[in-house]
């Protein structure tokens, strides 16, 4: 069990933002939130950031949905032991003691707020919420920093709550086909497709072609440590990669599928005025993964521009600035985005790729989507295949507010 307090020391380093503004109704865990339309939103880890769009950092005044936990026992006793978290990051000199409402009801509503003195000498006005329904906790923070914001965005977050509906979440759909997930890495947010195939066998990566035009013979030739095998453990699903020890356990959680996993993360420090040392941490984090639907015939329109993306140190054909603009009737035109994305063909018994077929200046032509692959065919004659991902909440919306192509983010404008 993660406790509020150790989110809330996550939420003074925030994640980049995910995609947009909030929509008008969310879900999270097993609440359903109408979100007033001038606040925004972002998913890390610890799960889905509130902010009103009046305020500029994203770590001044936020209302944090962190999803819920199957819950039996006293929710007295669950307030207290979460707010004695927060007392151990400082002194908290002003406390309302908390209170329940609704106490043996079918929903009753624990809260507790007061001025939390951090040890590095900040302060936090902080409000605790934590509802118990349907046999579940749901578990919820606000934050500002300064009692001003505490007090003007508290209206809205009373709304917010005064509005909650309370839904159990639906299970998980089974680890088949393609799944989608997010780990989040010192900051850093990366993409995850797993890819579960007949017979018990798990792919992980992004394919070269996506998984429309998945060569899968190829592949074991040049990405054999990608592959690995699946089963089932009773409620786990257990999946098996070649060298790595232990296991990777999913076990169902809120509608998706989690695990902990260990991931590479390289970080450096500067040694002198011109050299820096670079060296690769292992760090233990959370994957989450959910089957996505294959998108078959979907058709957006808008702007999308690239993503920072810590992973590429720099650009090989695109500029910082280059977007695709999609239209309804299935025509795209971009400037050097598909280059960069496409890894190009792996050359069968070496560590080399192929030259990407995009124009590398870029180019216009016809795209379509189908089995989370998104394909471009240049007026040109030349076609380029892409693992096409997005969130659920997202695709929900069914024109996405950002997405990936295989491993690089895309956001709209």
């Amino acid at each position: 069990m993660k406790t509020l307090a150790i989110a809330l020391l996550g939420l003074l380093l925030l994640t980049p933002p995910a995609w947009g503004d909030a929509p008008q109704t969310i879900s999270v865990g097993g609440l359903v939130v109408t979100v007033p339309s001038d606040w925004v939103q972002k998913r890390n880890e610890n799960g889905l950031v509130l902010k009103p769009e009046g305020i500029v950092l994203w770590d001044q005044c936020t209302f944090t949905l962190l999803g819920g936990e199957a819950f039996s026992g006293s929710l007295k006793d669950r307030l207290t032991e979460e707010w004695n978290g927060f007392e151990k990051l400082g002194q908290i000199p002003d406390d309302d003691k908390g209170k329940i409402d609704g106490e043996g009801n079918a929903v009753e509503l624990a809260s507790r707020s007061g001025t939390l003195q951090l040890q590095n000498g900040r302060t936090l006005c902080v409000w605790l919420l934590i509802a118990k329904a349907n046999d579940r906790i749901e578990r919820m923070v606000f934050v500002a920093t300064r009692a001003e914001e505490f007090t003007k965005y508290g209206k809205d977050v009373v709304g917010m709550i005064n509005g909650l509906k309370y839904v159990p979440p639906k299970p998980a759909e089974a680890l088949t086909g393609v799944c989608f997930g997010i780990v989040y890495i010192h900051g850093n947010v990366r993409a995850e497709p797993w890819i579960f195939l007949p017979g018990g066998e798990a792919y992980h990566g992004f394919p070269y072609g996506g998984p429309a035009h998945m060569d899968v013979e190829a592949l074991r030739k040049t990405n054999k440590k990608n592959f690995g095998q699946y089963r089932t453990d009773g409620k786990e699903v257990v999946v098996t990669m070649p060298g790595e020890e232990p296991p990777t356990r999913f076990v169902e959680s809120d509608g998706v599928w989690a695990a902990t996993v260990t991931r590479p993360f390289e970080d450096r420090r500067q040694t002198s005025r011109f050299h820096w040392e670079y060296w690769t941490d292992q760090v233990e984090t959370q994957l989450r993964i959910a089957k996505l639907p294959g998108c078959d015939g979907m058709k957006f329109a808008g702007t999308y521009k690239m993503v920072e993306n810590g992973r590429r140190h720099a650009l090989r054909t695109a500029k910082p600035t280059s977007t695709i603009t999609f239209t309804a009737d299935g025509e795209f035109v971009e400037d050097g985005v598909v280059c960069e994305m496409d890894p190009g063909e792996p050359q069968v018994g070496t560590n080399k790729r192929k030259p990407s077929l995009a124009p590398p200046a870029g180019g216009r032509g016809k795209y379509s989507i189908a089995k989370n692959t998104l394909d471009f065919v240049y007026d040109g004659g030349e076609k380029v295949s892409l693992t096409f991902l997005a969130g659920k909440w997202d695709l929900e919306k069914g024109v996405p507010d950002g997405f990936y192509l295989d491993e690089l983010p895309l956001v709209k404008k």
